[in-house]
Order: C-alpha cells, then structure tokens, then sequence
C-alpha cells in the first residue's frame, strides 16, 4: 500500500517539479485506471462470491427443508401407524375386558345357583330330618293302633262270649248248688271250663305275641327302609355336593387362569402403549427441535440475505461512484493536457498551473478494506 501511494504521489505532486507534465499526467491516469479496473474487478468477485455464498446456503436452507419434510411425513405415516395399531389394541382390550366381566357374571351367576342348590338340598336335609321322627312314630302309632284295635276288637267279639260263658257256669253253679249236685263234679266241671279259659288265654296271649313281634319286624323294616332312604338321601346330597365343588372348582381354576392370561395380555398391551408413547413424544420433541433449527436458520438466512443486499447494494453504489470518479479523473486529465498544450503553444512556464491530483488508491484500498473486513464479519457470523 505504502508503495503505490508513493507511486501515485510521485508524478506532479508539486509545483517545482521539473519533469514534463504531460508525461505525468498520462503515467498517473493509467495508473490511475488500473487501480479503478483492480478495483472494480474485486468488487465483482466479491458480489459473485456473496451471490455464490447466498446461493449456497438457499441450497443447503432448502436441502434441510427438504429433509425436515421427508422426515415429518416419516413421523407420521409412523404416527398413523401407531394410531391405528393403539386402535386395534385398543379394541382388543375392549373385548378382553368383555370376555372378562361375561367370565365374572358367569362365575357370580354359578355362584349364585349353587348357593340357591345348597340352600334348597340343606332344606330338603332339615325337611328329611324334621320328618323322620314324624313318620317313625307316625308308622309305630299307626301300628299300635291297629294291633290294639285289632285286640281290642277280638276282645270285644270274644267279651260277650266269655261273658255268657261266665254267667251260663254262674248259672249252672247256681243251679248245682240248687240242685244240690256233687261237689266234685262241680269243681271238675269248673276246672275243666277254666282250663278251657286259661287254655283261651294262652292263645290269646300268644296272637298278642305273634302281633307284637309282627309289628316289631315291620317296625324295624319301616326303620331299615327309612334308614336306607335317609342314607340314600345323604348319599345323593353328598355326591350333588361334591359335584357342584368339584364344578365350581374347575370353573374358579379356569376362570382364574383365563383371568391372569387376560390380565398378562392387558399388560403387556399398556406397557408396548406407554413405550410407543415415549417414542412418539421423543419423535415430537425431535421434530419441534428441527422445526425450531429450521426457524433459526431460516433467520439467519433472511438476515444474511438482507446484509448480502444491503452489502451489494453498498457496493454497487461504491461501483458506480468510482466509475464516475475515474470518468471525472479521466476528464479532468484530458482537461489538464490540453491546458498544458495550449501553455506549450503560448509559450507559457510549466509551473504556472497546477493541475490538482488526488490520491485515488489510497482512498480506494481504505474502503476496500473495509468492505472487506465487514463481509468477512457477516461470513463468519452465518458460519456461527
């Protein structure tokens, strides 16, 4: 820099130079459009670079866009997926927990009849019981009155008999001893007819026996036939019993059993829920993170892109104005030889004018410079 501001302050910076002022002047124009080319030509590259780097990142800005979509609708083609997989998981529990409460009110209904069969056979076991002593003595009441009824009424047919009996020997004692008869016939005749009578109470006696061990034997065979009844009863109780426990017994096994299985399964199915739920809100938390680096990222392009305007619009005006200072410099050297030329013909002293210079490239490194330092600035920002 040092070198070209003095070589640019060299050519006619003073009066009293004593070199040829054309000569001057036309080394500091080209030197001077040189340094307006170099200039204008990184002032181009540098526009090319800012549109190059703004394109770049309107691509990568537009690649992540991309990708963000791609990878939305993965999420929720995955989302409707799940949706409809909790669906029918979530039917199945439904009718899971159907099958489970139609196990339940059959258990409770079976629970139900069987309390309803155990009460009606503890009735019937208590009515039994109630009605055993009644139809025993019922059967033996029954018996003895008929045994007695009949002994009452062979007495009763007989009384009349033994009656007449009694008062034909009264009578015919009376009569003896009317007549005066032998005592000794009398008395054998008496004995004789109580041999009779006691011969008449002996069978008498006898039937009776005979009746009661009769009715001793169907007494104790009314007792052996309701024993057997009672027994064949209680049997049956306690076979219907059994069965009805060994039932609900089987039916409480495989209702629990079918219950765990369903409870397992339910489960199961709750836990895959959950764990597809925290997928889900990671796959959220992901997206709304995505969504929010795109957002930043979409703002620092939009700064970017306002700060490339901006920048570029800067430099092309900075483009122009050096354009039109070096259309001015190149005028006003034009100017300056033919005021020199006409000096020359007048025959006028080369150090009587002075043609004003100014140091262009000092003035045009310096801004360079720092449009430099700027863009390299807000390169290094949009890299942050």
């Amino acid at each position: 820099m040092a070198s070209s501001i003095n070589k640019s302050r060299q050519p006619g910076t003073c009066n009293g130079s004593k070199a040829p002022r054309g000569s001057s002047a036309e080394g500091y124009n080209k030197e001077i459009h040189m340094q307006m080319c170099k200039k204008i030509a990184q002032l181009t590259k540098v526009i090319y670079a800012l549109n190059t780097k703004n394109d770049e990142h309107e691509d990568s800005i537009q690649a992540l866009r991309e990708a963000h979509e791609e990878e939305v609708q993965h999420i929720l083609a995955e989302m409707k997926e799940t949706i409809v997989q909790y669906k029918s998981k979530v039917e199945e529990e439904q009718l899971l927990r159907k099958h489970i409460q139609a196990l339940e009110t059959a258990v409770e209904q079976h629970r139900r009849v069987k309390e309803e069969a155990l009460a009606e056979l503890t009735q019937c076991k208590k009515q039994v019981e109630e009605r055993e002593p009644r139809a025993k003595v019922k059967l033996t009441q029954m018996a003895l009155s008929k045994d007695t009824v009949d002994t009452n009424a062979d007495f009763e047919n007989k009384l009349p008999h033994l009656n007449e009996e009694t008062n034909g020997l009264l009578n015919e004692c009376k009569l003896s001893r009317r007549e005066n008869l032998d005592e000794d016939i009398l008395a054998e005749k008496i004995s004789m007819e109580g041999q009779v009578l006691v011969n008449e109470m002996e069978n008498l006696r006898s039937e009776n026996q005979g009746a009661i061990k009769e009715y001793t034997q169907k007494t104790n065979q009314l007792r052996a036939s309701c024993e057997r009844g009672r027994e064949s009863t209680q049997q049956s109780m306690t076979e219907t019993k059994n069965h009805h426990q060994q039932r609900e017994m089987e039916q409480r096994n495989c209702s629990e059993v079918e219950k765990g299985f369903w409870m397992q399964q339910v489960k199961k199915l709750e836990a895959d829920l959950e764990e597809k739920s925290q997928k889900i809100n990671e796959k959220k938390k992901h997206s709304q993170k995505l969504k929010e680096r795109i957002q930043e990222l979409q703002m620092q392009l939009d700064e970017f892109k306002r700060k490339s305007e901006c920048e570029i619009k800067q430099l092309e005006k900075e483009k122009e104005a050096l354009t039109g200072k070096l259309q001015n410099s190149s005028l006003e050297t034009c100017s300056a030889e033919l005021h020199l030329n006409a000096d020359h013909k007048l025959g006028l002293k080369p150090a009587s004018r002075f043609v004003p210079q100014l140091d262009y490239g000092l003035y045009i490194q310096d801004e360079d410079d720092l449009k430099r330092s700027n863009l390299r600035k807000v390169l290094d920002g949009q890299k942050d």
